[in-house]
């Protein structure tokens, strides 16, 4: 882009010179001083850092992820509707064909499925938007043979009702699958989660601290643990609490009070069900501590 950028200002001077000295006229370059406009696109990096464009990034990285999809998609429906667009047009030439059938009416059938082309565009509607076989569909069911249900019914159930059911479903999946292998909206949508939790834990003990000295007592911890609401909100971020006076000795760190950098580490870290690293620590640790103790009976004299 750089080299674009000064073959285009260079050609530019050069033209203006030439033009001002001796009327000559170089070739034309608005073609190279559009394709500089592409340099606008580097814009769309800002939404990798940018919170606010968070939503944006998602939706670009889901539609680009998707492109493989939404082509396969576009040609198996492709290929469907020109199928039914050829037989639905070769079953109507009989009836189209045939003058003493109503004038009018064989106009109107005509509008919708007289030409290969026409029946295209018909069967495009009648896929995408799933109202839309009312209008043709009446017109053949009721106006021409109700035998052309066995063709309709079946082609609106399975392609527009299923079909593209099962094309928005494989849509939504790619747009899950982008969104997950995304690493910079991963660590966007964890920080942005964490600091979400983090606010309402914050709210949750300044709801409990009730004389405002910023720590929390045993009487205090317990009340807040009492009250429904509050139990709702930390059931909410994952702590389900059965015991709270354990509850807070493990949040502790022996002065008798539970400051909010306590509280805080207590509920990230107790959250939800133990994991495998938690258990394999706490054996490890348990190991330590029996060695420990058999060190000191073997040292007492009493092992």
């Amino acid at each position: 882009m750089n080299v674009l950028d000064t073959i285009v200002v260079a050609l530019s001077i050069v033209e203006e010179i030439a033009r001002e000295v001796a009327g000559m006229r170089i070739p034309d370059v608005k073609l190279l001083r559009i394709i500089r406009l592409t340099k606008l696109v580097k814009a769309v990096r800002i939404m990798r850092v940018m919170r606010v464009f968070h939503p944006l990034r998602v939706l670009m990285v889901s539609i680009v992820s998707s492109i493989g999809a939404l082509v396969w998609s576009m040609a198996l429906l492709l290929v469907i509707q020109e199928i039914a667009a050829v037989g639905i047009t070769q079953l109507l030439q009989e009836f189209l064909a045939n003058e003493e059938n109503d004038l009018s009416l064989r106009m109107e059938v005509s509008e919708w499925f007289g030409r290969w082309s026409y029946s295209m565009i018909t069967m495009f509607e009648i896929t995408i938007a799933p109202g839309a076989w009312a209008k043709p569909g009446r017109l053949l069911i009721f106006d021409v043979d109700p035998l052309y249900s066995i063709f309709l019914i079946p082609y609106v159930m399975g392609v527009t009702f299923a079909i593209m059911r099962v094309i928005s479903a494989l849509f939504l999946q790619e747009t899950m699958n982008s969104v997950a292998r995304d690493q910079d909206l991963v660590y966007q949508e964890k920080t942005r989660k964490r600091d979400k939790d983090v606010q309402k834990i914050r709210e949750i003990f300044r709801s409990g601290d009730r004389d405002g000295g910023g720590t929390l007592c045993p009487k205090e911890f317990g009340a807040l643990f009492k009250d429904p609401r509050m139990k709702v909100w930390l059931e909410h971020l994952g702590l389900d609490v059965a015991e709270v006076s354990g509850l807070f000795r493990l949040m502790d760190d022996g002065d008798g009070l539970v400051t909010f950098e306590e509280f805080l580490s207590g509920c990230l870290r107790l959250r939800g069900g133990a994991k495998s690293v938690d258990l394999a620590t706490l054996l490890y640790e348990n190991r330590k501590v029996i060695s420990k103790i058999e060190a000191l009976r073997r040292d007492m004299g009493l092992g």
